[in-house]
Order: structure tokens, then sequence, then C-alpha cells
């Protein structure tokens, strides 16, 4: 049996099933296994080792970490000609000289892979055009209607991303999403995002090291509401320090090959439609 032991993973929950897949192990190798925990059995099952055979033939993604899953319910498999529930994987690392920006689906009826974007295989130094986000890893994704949403994320030691991505998964093309409100979040990294309704909700995360703040305030724990029917931005609760916070500052995130501050991502939720109403749109032009 394979090891569970890892961290900087994903994961991902449908009827029934937790999904997890690859992250880095504690002899800090990558991994690119698809597990299922079957959360009444509390049983884990291996589905699919993504060996490196499968990914020379482009049958799997390359091993990553920092990278997001999401479930999608209905989506067309290539392989069967039929529509099935899918885990949807996006982005991620191997390392600081290598990022993806690369869609796959996993379909766990089948046990298979499918790569869902058209855009050619990530290389270090990989061209990068406007019509797919770029690659990078600890950001979030969450999906709404036929979209999958994907806010934010780092890359090498760039400021940390404030933009936001929706991939259509009907046609499967990337469209780069431009708010209409005058205020947007600061570029950050390491997020949580709930979809509920038609409408995101992000709290927190880490500024890059080049964004205002980073020294001051690295860390956040600000509230901010996207609607994906009118593109605005609502900042339901500003970032503060707690009141017993007495550290000191914290020196500005820099990935290296051996990142101790990988996340794992579970971007899954259901409720119902909560609209943003009522929360104060914060002061300020987008940065």
């Amino acid at each position: 049996c394979m090891s569970l032991e890892r961290r900087a993973h994903a994961a991902a929950y449908s009827a029934g099933k937790v999904y997890m897949h690859g992250g880095k192990s504690p002899t800090s190798s990558l991994l690119n296994d698809m597990w299922a925990l079957d959360v009444r059995k509390l049983q884990w099952t291996l589905l699919n080792d993504g060996s490196e055979l499968e990914v020379a033939r482009q049958l799997a993604p390359p091993a990553r970490k920092g990278h997001t899953l999401v479930t999608v319910d209905s989506l067309y498999c290539n392989s069967t000609g039929k529509y099935a529930t899918a885990i949807v994987l996006f982005a991620g690392r191997v390392d600081i000289n290598l990022y993806f920006n690369d869609v796959w689906a996993f379909f766990p009826t089948a046990r298979r892979w499918e790569r869902l974007d058209t855009a050619p295989a990530p290389t270090p130094h990989a061209h990068v055009t406007a019509m797919a986000p770029h690659p990078r890893d600890h950001h979030a994704a969450a999906v709404v209607g036929n979209g999958m949403y994907t806010i934010g994320g780092w890359y090498k030691y760039w400021h940390a991303f404030d933009d936001v991505w929706r991939f259509d998964l009907d046609e499967r093309t990337w469209t780069a999403i431009q708010p209409t409100s005058a205020v947007v979040p600061q570029g950050r990294f390491l997020i949580s995002l709930l979809p509920i309704g038609t409408d995101l909700f992000m709290f927190g995360g880490e500024l890059g090291s080049d964004e205002p703040g980073a020294q001051a305030n690295g860390y956040l724990n600000d509230v901010w509401a996207f609607s994906t029917t009118t593109r605005e931005w609502i900042e339901l609760s500003p970032s503060r320090c707690p009141r017993d916070h007495t550290s000191a500052p914290r020196p500005p995130h820099v990935p290296d090959d051996d990142d101790e501050d990988d996340g794992e991502h579970v971007v899954r939720a259901q409720g119902p439609l909560a609209k943003p109403g009522g929360g104060q749109k914060a002061k300020g032009t987008k940065g």
C-alpha cells in the first residue's frame, strides 16, 4: 500500500467520498497518486497511481504540489462518450523553476485522467499568453454553474496574483474576468475560497513580497465576496490585527524547493444562495 503521508496536496468531495491527489512526501519527492476516502467506511482506496509511463504518454498530469481540485457533477468524458462526475485539477508546481497552468479531469468511475485545456505542456520558460492564467500555485478554485473560477496564487518571486479567471467546462476555454468594482482585493496566495450560490467568498491569505504592507502584515484576515453575475467585489470584513496579536511582523514569503508553507486546498462547498448584500465597499483603487 502506498503511503498517504504528504503535504501541499489537493482534495475535493463528491458523493460520500473525499478525493485526494498529489503533494509532497516526507522524503521531499512529489506524488501523483489519486486516492478516495469513503467517509462512511473510513476506508482509503487507491484509484490511480499516476505512473511515469502515463505522464509520458500524456495520459495523466505530471506530479505536483500546491494545486487545486474541484468537483464537477457532470462533465463529458471523451474516452467513454458519456457525462460523469469529474474531479478537475488546475495548476501547481514542481519546484521554483517549473509551475503549471494546465487543466485535467479525473473520472472516478473510469479511474482515468483526461486533459481539458488545449495549451501545450508547460516548460520552465513557457511562453505565456493572455488566453490562459499565468502558471501558479497556492491559488484557490471553485465551481459555479458550468465554470471553474480561480483566484490569486503565486509565481516564483513575483507579487501574488489578484486576477480572476473562469474556465468554461463545456467549451473548455479560459476567460479573464474583469471586475466591475473599482476596488479589488490585494494580490494574495494561500487563500480559502467557497462558492455559495453564484457568489464566491474569499478569506485571508498571504501578501506577495512586493505588495504594499507585506512587511507589516504578511498574513490577511479580511473577507471578500465576488459576484459571478455582476463581477463585483465587495469587502465584507476588512483585514485587521486580532487584539491579542503580539508577535513581531513576519517577513514576506519566499518560495523555494523545500517550501514549508505549502498548503492543502479543499474547495467543495454546498449551501443556500447567499448574496453579499450589506457589505461595505473598501476605499481605494485597484493595485
